[in-house]
């Protein structure tokens, strides 16, 4: 329902929010696009604010609500926004992290162990083989080997684990 495309982040620039600028889509068309300066204070929107105030009434009856100070509060559309920042920013570091590990997978054997990724090194090797994989899996069964998956393989199991 709410979507967010073509999403600029400025990290840089952030201090307690995202700094960031989206085209804000609800019910499959632009609404207009929100931003904010990344200081802590309320985003900023130009469009449509008859179909924003729509977008809005939508999140509050519709998305989960959340604990404030022991208050449940409503998922506003200012809240679904920065949840689908923090979820866009969050994507790019695991992507970039994906690249990392299928780059130096030849050298390492990567684990996922819960939410954390565990790496071994072997001395005196110039490349791992499929002895050294499963020399760490047999020492470690039930933890998934990363190794030889590619990088979306990498970054979806990565996903999965931080939810």
């Amino acid at each position: 329902m709410i979507v967010l495309k073509n999403i600029k982040t400025m990290a840089s620039l952030s201090e307690e929010t995202h700094c960031y600028s989206a085209d804000l889509w609800f019910d499959g068309k632009k609404i207009g696009v929100v931003s904010n300066d990344g200081h802590g204070g309320c985003d900023r929107f130009h469009g449509d604010q008859a179909a924003y105030d729509r977008a809005d009434a939508w999140c509050k009856a519709n998305l989960p609500t959340w604990d404030c100070n022991g208050t449940q509060e409503p998922t506003d559309l200012e809240l679904r926004c920065g949840e689908l920042v923090d979820a866009h920013v969050r994507a790019k570091e695991l992507a970039r992290f994906a690249s990392k590990i299928v780059k130096e997978s030849s050298k390492k054997v990567f684990l996922l162990d819960g939410d954390a990724v565990r790496h071994f090194t072997f001395k005196n090797t110039a490349a791992v083989d499929a002895r050294h994989i499963k020399a760490v899996q047999d020492k470690h069964p039930g933890l998934t080997v990363l190794n030889g998956k590619t990088k979306d393989e990498i970054q979806a199991l990565l996903m999965a684990s931080a939810a």
